[in-house]
């Protein structure tokens, strides 16, 4: 299939139903694709444990936590992770940052997906960010 001028044409040239019928299956399959590659869930990072070594937020209002140990995520691992102010458990995740730095204490960290150039904690089940018990 091919496109020219606007039009849709088959292999033989031909430009009818079938050939438009083929080109919308295919931008379909590939719609599909994009979403299910896009989806958080699909390419989490592994659950890690780790001490907080600084935390903060941006005038935006987004939480950085750095860390000392890698979050693994795909297209984005560094060891820091960061959560847009619009997260419904930002207040959370900032309250857990400060206790963890305070304290010591190591967390559990599994992002989903990127930030910019950050892993990040999507509005999932499939990500979170909490006090390790020790």
């Amino acid at each position: 299939m091919r496109i020219k001028h606007g039009s849709v044409f088959g292999p033989d040239g031909a430009h009818g139903a079938h050939s438009v019928l083929g080109y919308r299956l295919l931008c379909a399959a590939l719609a599909a694709s994009m979403l299910t590659l896009g989806s958080p869930e699909a390419h989490a990072s592994d659950e890690i444990i780790a001490r907080v070594t600084y935390t903060g937020t941006f005038g935006d209002g987004r939480l950085y936590v750095g860390l000392d140990s890698l979050v693994n995520e795909p297209g984005c691992p560094l060891p820091r992770f960061d959560v847009p102010a619009t997260h419904p458990q930002i207040k959370t995740f900032i309250a857990t940052a400060l206790a963890a730095a305070a304290s010591g204490r190591k967390v559990t960290v599994k992002a989903s997906g990127c930030l910019g150039a950050y892993p990040t904690l999507a509005a999932t089940s499939g990500s979170y960010f909490s006090l390790h018990g020790e």
